[in-house]
């Protein structure tokens, strides 16, 4: 396979991959964060609901339980999925290649100068490296949640 075979199939490929994936596990957490925020607030108001009519104490004290328990749900959700963690490991993945995709291109840094070759061997293996280390990474997280769990 030539180069920019390589870079088309399997760089640019796994770009466009890391960089679906981590915006969507952004925003999976932004998601979760705001409704959490939002509940979190409903809860602060609803005593005002007793103040200003006791006929509501009973209804008052249920949707509040009902409300927390769907905070701590939702948030052990975000925390069991680590949408967040994965966000942040996805988009330096991503970006990590590009980095290195675009100092080849160049001909920067280490791909100043050189046989073609052997620069060309030299972006393979960081690339791969990149990648490789990255399931390293995905797997190093699953690992920890089946611990938790």
């Amino acid at each position: 396979m030539e180069i920019e075979g390589y870079m088309k199939e399997r760089v640019d490929d796994q770009i466009v991959w890391y960089s679906k994936k981590s915006a969507s596990f952004k925003r999976w957490h932004e998601r979760i964060s705001t409704l959490s925020i939002a509940l979190g607030a409903l809860v602060a108001l609803i005593p005002a609901l007793v103040l200003y009519n006791s006929d509501f104490k009973e209804l008052s004290i249920l949707t509040s339980s009902i409300l927390g328990a769907s905070i701590v749900i939702i948030q052990a959700i975000d925390k069991l999925k680590k949408y967040k963690e994965l966000h942040i490991q996805y988009r330096h993945t991503c970006e990590r290649l590009k980095h290195e995709k675009y100092m080849f291109q160049y001909k920067a840094g280490d791909y100043l100068d050189g046989d073609s070759r052997k620069l060309e061997g030299l972006f393979i293996e960081r690339c791969e490296s990149i990648m490789s280390t990255e399931v390293g990474n995905w797997a190093s997280l699953n690992k920890k949640k089946k611990e938790q769990n």
